[in-house]
């Protein structure tokens, strides 16, 4: 059988290490190093398959674009396997990392910071080419001019600046930038939350239409769940560090079984206001990452909390056929 999935992750952790704050420390503690680190990502495991999209939504700071970036070793995992198109690539040295760069590519969240102003369009979507050793100018060229008339734009366009274009037309370059590799995989790092809601529109069709287009796989990072409804196969629920819930696009959002998916799904506004979903308010604040709570880490602000909740760390259990919740109180 065709094994679909061309990005595994299995136990992915990413932790980072904090200094000490506390003037009482003596002399010798504040030169030790500290041995407490934040959880940014703790365990976390997927699959994503060829043409698909995988969402990835959840509160600020639960460690959605910490995991992008490891999946891409743009920053080294603690622990945990990253397999792509059948390759371990997690202990890979930079230069074997580097000859499979082209295929994994990343949109970055804000159009105006991730493109150099004094870089022009052409050296901006070649630098991908450059870095990975392309000689031919006139292929180069060709190539980026191919990229940008596939995001919508036109040649004529290489030779300006970036701010000579729209908020719009710079994530377009950025995409651009991403797709002249012809990657595989390309991780949507937030890629509209800057941008007008009909410019939103505008390139999320575009999104759509290049990996119909190229075959492309995505990975997007997102906390508007309309954006990641819209665009992914399947969505995965992330807090404070781990994936909570896991299951169809169609079924998260209409069927949550973790308490805090069912809390996120019911803070988003329908176009419709005659049919209003049940706010489900979530008490407290995010616990910090650098001491997480015991057991499930949701369960001092869940309401159907119990002792087993604050001792034992639920793990993702399938409830129903692709469908994975780790709570051991899930909503019917």
């Amino acid at each position: 059988m065709e094994n679909r999935a061309i990005l595994n992750v299995d136990g992915l952790v990413k932790h980072f290490p904090v200094g000490r704050t506390s003037f009482l420390e003596d002399i010798s503690s504040l030169i030790r190093k500290s041995a407490r680190v934040v959880h940014a990502v703790d365990g976390v495991s997927f699959e994503l398959e060829k043409n698909e999209t995988l969402g990835l939504v959840g509160e600020s700071g639960c460690g959605k674009t910490t995991l992008a970036r490891t999946v891409l070793l743009l920053t080294r995992p603690t622990t945990g396997r990253i397999t792509f198109e059948g390759t371990d690539i997690t202990r890979l040295k930079d230069a074997d990392l580097k000859k499979i760069r082209n295929k994994m590519q990343i949109v970055f969240q804000d159009p105006f910071s991730s493109l150099d102003p004094r870089m022009r369009t052409k050296d901006i979507v070649t630098e991908p080419l450059v870095a990975s050793g392309v000689k031919d100018k006139n292929a180069i060229m060709k190539m980026a001019g191919e990229a940008l008339e596939s995001v919508g734009l036109k040649s004529e366009h290489l030779d300006r600046f970036p701010h000579e274009f729209s908020g719009g037309q710079r994530q377009r370059i950025g995409v651009a930038r991403a797709l002249v590799t012809k990657p595989r995989l390309m991780v949507l790092d937030e890629p509209t939350s800057s941008l007008d809601a009909s410019i939103q529109a505008q390139v999320l069709g575009l999104l759509r239409s290049l990996q119909n287009e190229f075959e492309l796989s995505y990975l997007l990072i997102s906390h508007n769940v309309n954006v990641v409804y819209y665009m992914s196969n399947r969505i995965a629920v992330m807090y404070l560090g781990k994936i909570v819930e896991s299951a169809d696009a169609d079924n998260i959002v209409n069927k949550p079984m973790h308490p805090y998916t069912a809390a996120l799904i019911s803070a988003v506004p329908r176009p419709n206001p005659k049919l209003r979903r049940e706010l489900v308010e979530i008490k407290g604040e995010v616990p910090s990452p650098i001491n997480p709570p015991s057991g499930c880490r949701y369960h001092p602000r869940c309401p159907r909390a119990t002792e087993k909740c604050a001792l034992e760390e639920p793990t993702l259990v399938e409830l129903e056929k692709n469908h994975f919740v780790a709570c051991y109180h899930p909503l019917g």
